[in-house]
């Protein structure tokens, strides 16, 4: 599952969660794994540092452009499709894209070369205490998207006179080398926001709504109230396509070494981790006696 609720009506979004064909550098025969995973769980690459390579096949059933989501690949990732490279991303807990124009219809090969070994290429992962997980270890997707499509929804709440408002940011992109006039519109419980754009060929453009919310309810901890902001592009008054976020309104802030949620502040806690002496005992005498070092 990408998210836990839908994030499309329009688009049409295909999990490419299963099982891939999968070779590892090194290793003379070919294996298949599971996406989303990492290559520790199988017992020929317990604890392995090295590049792996997924391969999996996809229909696509109608020609035009797609965009692959990857929610998160251990550590480094270069992404090819149809043997051509699309993407490159470095860092396992951020998720990143691929755009893919005019793909035919038919059957396509993705292929991803994953690498979560430590070097010069790894500048947070020297050789150090931290574990880094080979694999793609978080969800894939495939969106079928029109020559304009949304990017990103970006929203950011704030307090004004008393009152809740907010900042929505949406990122509209153009594929096309044609200029093109679009509707952009949002919906957040019973309040609506549009606009109209004309966006110049092979470019992007930031449609920026501020909007005042009398009754809402705010968001913290012990009442995590949660909306669903729905933005979706028209032209000619059809909608090609759209993006559901859901939202929640609090602000945090950083005052005297103190943290504030919605202007009340918030103590969290933590733990440090001590190894107990007598369950490091009862291990070290499990390995004497099993052969272990």
């Amino acid at each position: 599952m990408v998210r836990l609720f839908e994030t499309h009506h329009v688009r049409r979004t295909y999990e490419l969660d299963g099982i891939s064909d999968f070779e590892m550098e090194g290793f003379d025969k070919s294996y298949q794994l599971p996406v989303p995973g990492c290559w520790e769980q199988h017992p020929d690459f317990m604890q392995h540092r090295g590049k792996g390579i997924y391969k999996r096949k996809v229909y696509i059933k109608q020609s035009g452009n797609i965009r692959l989501e990857f929610k998160g690949v251990s550590h480094t990732a270069d992404v090819y499709f149809d043997g051509e490279k699309t993407a490159h991303h470095y860092n396992a807990f951020t998720p990143f894209n691929a755009i893919v124009k005019n793909v035919s219809e038919g059957e396509h090969e993705i292929m991803v070369e994953v690498d979560n070994t430590f070097g010069e290429h790894s500048a947070l992962h020297i050789p150090n205490d931290y574990y880094t997980y080979g694999g793609i270890t978080r969800p894939v997707s495939l969106e079928s998207i029109p020559d304009v499509y949304i990017k990103n929804v970006h929203f950011t709440p704030y307090r004004k006179n008393g009152k809740w408002n907010a900042k929505i940011e949406v990122c509209v992109c153009n594929l096309s080398d044609n200029a093109v006039k679009v509707g952009v519109r949002s919906m957040l419980d019973k309040y609506g926001m549009s606009d109209i754009v004309l966006l110049s060929g092979s470019s992007e453009t930031a449609v920026v709504f501020e909007q005042e919310f009398d009754d809402v309810k705010a968001w913290s901890n012990e009442m995590p109230n949660l909306y669903m902001l729905n933005t979706a592009l028209l032209i000619d008054d059809r909608e090609v396509d759209d993006l559901i976020e859901r939202v929640g309104f609090r602000t945090v802030e950083v005052r005297d070494a103190k943290i504030y949620l919605n202007g009340e502040p918030i103590y969290l806690k933590g733990f440090k981790y001590r190894r107990p002496k007598i369950a490091y005992d009862i291990v070290k005498k499990m390995f004497k006696k099993y052969g272990g070092n």
